[in-house]
């Protein structure tokens, strides 16, 4: 309704002020998503850090040798 000129200005400027909100909230997710898989990624390294460090005999820990 917009494109055939039947709606009045201030709800074209509702609309343009939700269109922007949109575009926010996706950029804001988007962001939300990079942190998660960045803090996921960080997870699984040091989860096999953790792993190698278990592995190894409790001496070469204590004097932490390779």
């Amino acid at each position: 309704s917009i494109r055939d000129g039947t709606e009045t200005r201030q709800a074209m400027l509702e609309v343009m002020d939700l269109n922007v909100k949109i575009h926010a909230l996706r950029e804001k997710r988007q962001e939300a998503e990079v942190k998660i898989n960045l803090y996921q990624n960080d997870k699984r390294e040091k989860e096999g850090r953790l792993s190698q460090a278990r592995n190894k005999p409790f001496m070469k820990r204590l004097f932490r040798q390779k």
